[in-house]
């Protein structure tokens, strides 16, 4: 039942269409978990957490969410406590919308924000031919922001 109130709130996508767009889902959530196996090996990482989800409120828009939270063995300054990957993908006034996110969890804030992105497609191919580069280019962010904290005296174990 969930998936059809979905599909009839996706309407209009050809099956060839739907199809590179689960396939497209289906990768980044494969490229999520390979990233959480080998994070896992990591000693400064721990409690390390993957999204999937596919969520819908009443008549709102469809939105697909896919994500990463890895915590750090040692918080910085006793505050950040993990760092987070996450993109979102709806429809919403018939337009195709892409939003991304990277940051630090934070126990007095909650989420700090260090990059995002949030683009507009007026059509779901649109959105798919730039989607693989957009992930692409989040990753990159991601691991570049793990790789300093590794290289810390925090991530290192030494102070």
């Amino acid at each position: 039942m969930v998936v059809e109130n979905i599909l009839k709130k996706i309407n209009k996508v050809d099956d060839k269409t739907l199809i590179q767009f689960l396939l497209i889902i289906s990768d980044v959530n494969k490229s999520l978990t390979d990233l959480k196996i080998a994070l896992s090996k990591e000693k400064c990482f721990t409690n390390i957490k993957t999204n999937c989800g596919i969520y819908t409120r009443g008549d709102g828009p469809v939105e697909i969410s896919l994500g990463i939270d890895v915590g750090l063995i040692k918080p910085l300054d006793n505050n950040l406590h993990s760092v987070g990957m996450s993109f979102r993908i709806l429809k919403k006034n018939g337009m195709w919308n892409y939003n991304s996110e990277i940051g630090w969890s934070r126990y007095d804030l909650g989420f700090d924000e260090v990059d995002s992105v949030e683009k507009s497609f007026e059509s779901i191919e649109t959105l798919l031919n730039e989607l693989n580069a957009e992930f692409s280019l989040l990753r990159k962010k991601y691991l570049v922001l793990l790789k300093d904290y590794k290289s810390s005296s925090f991530g290192n174990g030494s102070e």
